[in-house]
Order: C-alpha cells, then sequence, then structure tokens
C-alpha cells in the first residue's frame, strides 16, 4: 500500500464529531496553555507552599532533614549539660572556708596598694647629650 492509496482510503471514511466530554477537556487544556505564566507560579491552582518548594523538593527535603539532626542533637546536647551540671559534687566546707580566706587577703592587698604611695615619674632627659657625646668621641 502506498501512501496515495493511503490517503484515498481517509478520504472515504466518514468523519466523526468528538464526544462533548473529550471536547470540553481539549478546550479546557488548551485555554490552559495560553495562559501566562505568572512569575514562579505556572499553574493557576498551584498552592503556595508547592510553588516555592517545587524547583527542586529534593533538595528542600535535604535541609529540613538536615535541621532536624541539628535540631535533635541540640537539645539532647543540652539535656546532657544540664545532668552534668546536677551530678557535680557541692562544694566542701574547706573549699569554702579557703575561697573566704582568699577573699579577705585579695582586700588586704588592695588597702595595702591604696595606702603606698605610688613612685615620682622619672624627668625625660634631653637626647641631644647622648648624640654629642657619641659624636665627640
Amino acid at each position: 500500500m502506498n501512501t496515495d492509496d493511503f490517503e484515498k482510503q481517509i478520504n472515504r471514511q466518514p468523519i466523526r464529531k468528538v464526544p462533548a466530554g473529550w471536547r470540553a477537556e481539549i478546550l479546557q487544556a488548551a485555554q490552559f496553555k495560553s495562559y501566562p505564566a505568572r512569575g514562579f507560579l505556572r499553574e493557576p491552582a498551584l498552592p503556595w507552599w508547592r510553588a516555592i518548594l517545587w524547583p527542586s523538593p529534593q533538595a528542600w527535603a535535604g535541609i529540613a532533614a538536615v535541621w532536624l539532626v541539628i535540631l535533635t542533637l541540640q537539645l539532647t546536647s543540652a539535656e546532657r549539660a544540664k545532668m552534668a551540671s546536677l551530678k557535680s559534687v557541692p562544694a566542701s566546707r574547706q573549699v569554702l572556708e579557703l575561697l573566704q580566706e582568699q577573699q579577705s587577703l585579695l582586700a588586704d592587698l588592695i588597702n595595702s596598694s591604696a595606702a603606698v604611695e605610688s613612685p615620682k615619674p622619672s624627668l625625660p632627659r634631653p637626647r641631644g647629650e647622648k648624640k654629642s657625646q657619641n659624636t665627640s668621641a
């Protein structure tokens, strides 16, 4: 069968009407394609959150998973720090006495340093003396 015979056979067939349901779907799809693209929203019925996440949903899911891991680690480390602070041994009576003794020594040092006169600053010497002595020698 050559192409001419095929065309003649097609011409002999009666033209059938498209069913009404198909026609509505086809016209709706054609109308949808004729809408201009609005920004990053390609489809008019697309929710805003899907429009933001749509360019690469796997990347966004990966970022969300990383944040969940970070948050989990942060919370568990905070709990460990609380538990460690609760388990620490309270200061003994001897340690408290030593701290009080150190504080009293520090207060004595501060009071004694205020009583001592500060040394008088030395007067600056002229710089020319050294220079003239080196050149004459």
